[in-house]
């Protein structure tokens, strides 16, 4: 059985929305990187005969959880919470979406991605390098591999733990911005939401 589904992106921020077939869809997805989740997602559900308007109400009923792609607001701030996990190429397609966020006061705290073996070191210089390549930003690196690879510039900062990071956020009022928040797991960056 061969099916046809025609999905566009119609917008990319806050949230991702989409027309499936001229139907209007809007998730509470954010990133350009789950637009291909959405798609797979509608192409399964029209696969299994799913109505557009079912497929429209069971895409917009999911709400992320779990430190995955959440957007907060707190305080005159919107957050990006994607704590769940890291590795380089969702850090990569993280940053890449949050430049595309209209705010000249953008700031990204990135902790450490576990588990890349002897690419470690490598990796998370790449991505403190496309920090630097990064307009209107501050970056907050956590940890001691993005530590290791410390990098003296202007818009870095570098925590070789979270205490460290958590004792200049006690300090720092942190006002107007949009943040992103992305590490491995084991990181726990969640944390960081009391402090803003």
């Amino acid at each position: 059985l061969k099916t046809s589904v025609n999905v566009k992106l119609t917008s990319r921020y806050p949230f991702l929305n989409v027309s499936l077939n001229n139907t209007e869809i809007q998730t509470h997805l954010v990133g350009i990187y789950n637009f291909h989740n959405i798609a797979a997602a509608l192409a399964i559900g029209t696969y299994y005969e799913l109505t557009a308007s079912q497929l429209k109400k069971g895409i917009e009923a999911y709400v992320p959880a779990n430190n995955r792609s959440q957007i907060i607001k707190k305080n005159s701030n919107e957050i990006v919470l994607d704590a769940y996990n890291a590795n380089p190429s969702s850090m990569e397609v993280a940053l890449e979406n949050f430049k595309s966020i209209q705010n000249q006061h953008k700031l990204a705290i990135l902790g450490d991605m576990f588990e890349l073996g002897p690419t470690s070191a490598k990796e998370h210089l790449a991505v403190i390098n496309q920090a630097i390549s990064t307009k209107d930003c501050s970056f907050y690196f956590v940890g001691s591999h993005f530590f290791e690879q410390k990098i003296d510039h202007p818009t870095l900062l570098f925590f070789e733990t979270y205490n460290n990071l958590q004792m200049h956020l006690e300090k720092t009022t942190i006002l107007n911005r949009s943040i992103l928040i992305k590490g491995s797991r084991g990181m726990a960056l969640e944390r960081v939401l009391e402090l803003i």
